[in-house]
């Protein structure tokens, strides 16, 4: 009895994902027809459940869409469920923790977890997503798609975001280095490399819990851009900034903005856009150049002599231990000109018998248009 449960829930399982298949290549006609999709009416029913700021950010970005008529998909993922469960559970926690610490100070014999449990589930619950998420997939040029998914951490009251980008299989090539996940947004605006909180209380949270390296957990709860708060309508600058926010204890929980998030999602959407199309040319290029192929553009041919001697050999990615380690470069890293924020690379000239290394950098930040 139980292996039949367990296939056909398997079964259901891996039927799932051909389903929402079915429907995303459906929806083109129906919407023709003027017919509101399947596709449509489950996000109708799990937006309520979606926690304040990513209710904003999925009504703004799905107005943005429609306003200008972008080519940018919005969705709705999770279990609704899970979101059920999780409210009840919190609103249960929240009656009953006036007594909680009192009742532990009682001796009277009970059964309870260990302290090593309790820090262990208090460090989970406090990195713990909202089950329920908003994504963005945003197109580039060439038909590159990268998705993101914006979480919410119910605990530390901040969204923090996650990629995934499909690109042509002829680019995953070892230059990858610039279409990285782990820094294809960063430094997206100023000072933003999602490596540490926006919301300064989540220092004193994590500090009571012994958590007090914030980047440490970024790789399992995703990056807290600033801009994504702002997508979310969430301005921890201006609800702790002031002399009145400190007065009234700093509140770890911002206010959501539909103003905000409408003020910003322009200009965030066309930065994010700029910087992946930026990044895939970028890709390209260095594709050719670790082929030994040097595009030039038609338009500058004629400044290039009918013969060339000089070729290149060969082109690969340093990284920043080995450009540490060249003697040429020394003066570089001594002044700061070139740092752990650039991509390095290298690369060797060949003419006859003779050839020429040479190293290159540039900001990581860098390009935003190409």
């Amino acid at each position: 009895m139980l292996k039949d449960i367990q296939k056909q829930k398997e079964y259901l399982d891996a039927l799932a994902p051909c389903l929402i298949a079915i429907l995303q290549v459906a929806t083109p006609v129906q919407d023709q027809l003027g017919v509101q999709s399947e596709m449509k009416r489950l996000q109708n029913r799990m937006a309520p459940y979606l926690p304040t700021p990513l209710f904003v950010l999925f009504v703004q970005s799905t107005a943005y869409v429609e306003a200008w008529n972008e080519k940018m998909e919005v969705s709705i993922e999770g279990d609704i469920d899970e979101a059920t469960s999780l409210k009840d559970a919190v609103e249960e926690q929240d009656e009953d923790s006036g007594d909680s610490d009192q009742e532990e100070l009682v001796g009277v014999k009970r059964y309870r977890r260990s302290t090593i449990d309790k820090l262990t589930e208090a460090r989970r619950k406090i990195l713990q997503k909202h089950p329920i998420c908003a994504s963005i997939v945003v197109n580039a040029k060439d038909g590159s798609k990268l998705k993101l998914r914006f979480y919410y951490l119910i605990a530390l009251h901040i969204i923090t975001v996650t990629t995934e980008l499909t690109v042509e299989s002829e680019m995953q090539t070892p230059s990858r280095d610039v279409l990285s996940l782990s820094m294809l947004l960063d430094h997206l605006f100023p000072d933003d490399d999602g490596r540490t909180t926006p919301n300064k209380a989540n220092y004193y949270q994590l500090k009571r819990l012994g958590m007090d390296d914030f980047e440490a957990y970024v790789a399992e709860i995703g990056r807290p851009y600033v801009w994504a708060q702002r997508l979310g309508g969430l301005d921890f600058v201006q609800s702790q900034g002031t002399k009145e926010s400190f007065s009234n204890a700093a509140p770890s929980k911002a206010k959501s903005s539909s103003d905000i998030s409408c003020s910003h999602m322009e200009i965030v959407i066309g930065a994010i856009k700029e910087r992946l199309n930026a990044r895939i040319s970028l890709q390209k290029l260095l594709v050719d150049l670790e082929q030994g192929v040097v595009p030039v553009p038609k338009e500058s041919l004629k400044l290039f002599p009918a013969k060339i001697a000089t070729h290149l050999s060969s082109w690969s990615s340093l990284a920043w231990e080995d450009y540490q380690a060249l003697p040429q470069v020394s003066r570089f890293v001594n002044g700061g000109l070139v740092t752990d924020k650039h991509f390095l690379f290298s690369a060797t000239l060949e003419r006859g018998s003779g050839f020429f290394f040479n190293t290159l950098a540039f900001l990581k930040i860098r390009p935003n248009l190409m």
